[in-house]
């Protein structure tokens, strides 16, 4: 049952971050993303996500803050901001 309910939550949360946030959401790397390498970010509200950069040369290193372009799958698009 909690399987069951934890699954339903982490569903919302991907919509919602899908749908609302992007463009306008900030996130901040916890783990560095590196040349055409996924990293991880962690958005509003505390959640992690798997994340790739949309200028695949670039490397975002942990603690920078990045705005979310869009998501494939369970992977967010991210920019850094300058």
């Amino acid at each position: 049952m909690f399987g069951l309910f934890y699954n339903n939550k982490q569903a919302t949360t991907v919509k919602a971050a899908s749908s609302r946030y992007l463009g306008s959401e900030i996130a901040v790397v916890t783990d560095e993303i590196k040349s055409f390498r996924a990293g991880r970010v962690r958005c509003y509200g505390g959640v992690l996500w798997s994340a790739i950069c949309q200028e695949g040369s670039s490397i975002l290193k942990s603690g920078q803050k990045v705005r979310i372009l869009d998501r494939q799958g369970n992977t967010l698009i991210v920019e850094p901001i300058v």
